[in-house]
């Protein structure tokens, strides 16, 4: 798989690191101006063609192919420092296919003797979808020789290839690490867990709004005037109960049904209270109770007070924990 290799290069730099062996500091100096001339008729090619000049494309392109050319026989030390290839022993090269190696296609031959045409209108008189193939065949050839130089030196290589490898580790890490947490993050257990009420008021949701894990401006459950209010959210089985979040209602009353209670249970019938709540809250800013792995089937929330017209009406409860082994 191409892109297999390329990520695989792209960390390892195996192929940077042979181009760049041989490569003497005069030769690496020489391919740096070179590449420079290559990246901006590249980019002038590119912005010609943007533009429809598509004839000026051409030429740029062709004209940087021979710098790259040159730049990978440099590199070699096939070629002179100061020397570049014209484009006559271009096309002698790619005819007798000295360039083989550099994946050229044979096309290109035919398309370096109209670029290399004595008359300077031999471009502007292709038609233009030729005019296009070849600004096609000219890039990716250009792309594929640009592959075949190294301006960097083996140390720079090894060292790049030390820092991109070490974030790799980091990032493997991190992820790793990331996922431990999230597997060991107890979670909201309660959410579209079953929920009993005291009594249910009229046109008003079922108790299941409570644990149904949207925090509303209204409310999730409400109960008649009863005095003798609670909502009972059953776990299923028992849990190891981190802490317990209570969103209010979000339409005000925040003051209705305290003192609040907060009370486990294992079997249903027997209730211990964990925490009392005398003071305000809201459903932005809830009551957030710790319980440290208390274990319980049964969370309940209860007005604590004697007031035949109490009643509750609450926003989310949410109980973060982990089944008890």
């Amino acid at each position: 798989m191409a892109w297999l290799s390329a990520v695989r290069e792209w960390f390892l730099l195996r192929e940077a690191e042979r181009l760049a062996e041989g490569c003497t500091d005069d030769a690496r100096a020489e391919v740096r101006v070179l590449g420079a001339g290559i990246d901006a008729r590249a980019k002038m090619a590119r912005e010609a063609a943007d533009e429809h000049f598509d004839a000026v494309s051409v030429v740029l392109l062709a004209q940087a192919l021979e710098l790259a050319t040159s730049a990978v026989l440099i590199g070699k030390g096939e070629l002179a420092c100061g020397s570049v290839l014209g484009r006559a022993e271009l096309i002698r090269r790619l005819e007798s296919g000295e360039l083989a190696e550099l994946g050229l296609s044979e096309s290109l031959v035919e398309l370096a003797e109209i670029v290399a045409s004595d008359d300077p209108s031999r471009v502007d008189r292709l038609e233009p979808q030729r005019r296009r193939d070849a600004i096609a065949l000219l890039s990716a050839s250009l792309k594929r020789v640009r592959k075949r130089y190294e301006v960097r030196t083996r140390r720079r290589i090894r060292v790049l290839r030390w820092l991109r490898l070490s974030g790799l580790g980091l990032l493997l890490l991190a992820m790793l690490t990331g996922g431990v947490v999230w597997a060991l993050m107890p979670s909201n257990v309660a959410r579209g867990k079953p929920v009993t009420a005291s009594s249910v008021r009229a046109g008003t949701p079922s108790p299941g709004g409570l644990t149904d894990g949207e925090v509303t401006d209204g409310y999730g459950a409400h109960t008649e005037n009863d005095g003798k209010a609670w909502f009972t959210v059953d776990l299923l089985v028992p849990h190891r109960i981190d802490r317990v979040i209570v969103h209010h209602r979000g339409d005000g009353y925040h003051s209705d049904p305290l003192p609040l209670a907060l009370e486990l249970s294992l079997d249903g019938q027997t209730f211990q209270r964990a925490a009392l709540r005398d003071g305000t809250f809201t459903h932005k800013k809830p009551w957030r109770v710790k319980l440290g792995g208390q274990t319980a089937r049964y969370v309940r929330l209860r007005v604590d007070r004697k007031d035949p017209n109490s009643y509750l009406a609450l926003g989310e409860v949410e109980v973060y924990g982990k089944p008890s082994r």
